[in-house]
């Protein structure tokens, strides 16, 4: 099936500019020390300080995703995006599939992709103290599938829904990882539009639970914020959403951190 692709997609088709470095402005209560970012479509991730002085480069083989973290023993974390070409079943912003550790001096510590037609890595990742990767990924459930599950007929179309999980991966070599322990919503829903299945019940009395039938967000947006998600292309869901129905990215956790006091792991939903 055919669909639009989001606005920032077609900036892959452009020419990169020639990257300026430099201060540009710095104004009295700046945060001190260090920024770490790497442009949208550029394969390089830069170290710079409050006087636009580039202090580290590194050098990658794929354009970033949305996570980029500086670690304790000066290595570089980052998830990348594996390209539209290489996943066809997800779409979105946050799309990512890859992530890559180097060592403050450039050289590849690690590496391993979770990428496939079931399930794709997006947005953030949290490294644990263990050494252990969290990550956050759409898993793909087709419009039967969340049907039988107790999704009301009228809200999925037909890319389905694709809610969210937590893997934990153990890096076992520099191309290998291990998947050692996941969370998956699926297995935390309750939803009172059809009595016949077993995660039927009171919404409000399981505050434990996730709704599979939370209504349309966009629908609490105001004008305002309609617009500026419209024009970075976040509302740009094609026929699906024209026609009423929600887009299978439903819950869109796009941030995930831990807490070793209390071994809690924290992740943000920006659509329920």
């Amino acid at each position: 099936m055919s669909r639009p692709r989001p606005l920032w997609h077609k900036t892959w088709q452009k020419e990169v500019p020639a990257l300026k470095t430099g201060l540009i402005l710095k104004k009295a209560g700046v945060f001190t020390g260090y920024t770490l970012f790497s442009p949208i479509t550029s394969t390089e991730t830069f170290l710079i300080d409050l006087d636009g002085r580039i202090i580290n480069v590194w050098q990658s083989d794929c354009e970033p995703s949305q996570a980029v973290y500086l670690l304790e023993n000066g290595h570089f974390l980052r998830t990348g995006f594996v390209g539209p070409e290489a996943n066809r079943t997800f779409h979105g912003g946050g799309a990512g599939g890859h992530v890559q550790e180097f060592s403050w001096a450039g050289e590849l510590f690690c590496e391993f992709e979770y990428n496939s037609d079931k399930f794709l890595l997006h947005h953030d990742i949290e490294r644990l103290p263990n050494g252990h990767i969290l990550l956050i990924a759409w898993e793909k459930k087709t419009q039967r599938e969340a049907i039988e599950a107790g999704r009301n007929p009228a809200t999925v179309g037909e890319e389905g829904l694709w809610p969210d999980c937590i893997i934990e991966v153990r890096p076992t070599g520099k191309k290998t990882g291990q998947v050692v322990w996941e969370w998956h919503v699926c297995d935390h829903l309750i939803q009172d539009y059809d009595p016949a299945k077993k995660n039927y019940g009171r919404v409000a009395e399981h505050p434990e639970l996730i709704n599979l039938n939370p209504g349309d967000w966009t629908g609490r947006l105001t004008r305002q914020q309609r617009e500026r998600l419209r024009s970075l292309g976040y509302l740009h869901f094609g026929p699906q959403h024209a026609s009423g129905k929600a887009h299978p990215d439903w819950i869109h956790i796009n941030s995930i951190d831990y807490n070793p006091e209390l071994d809690q792991i924290l992740s943000q939903r920006s659509r329920l």
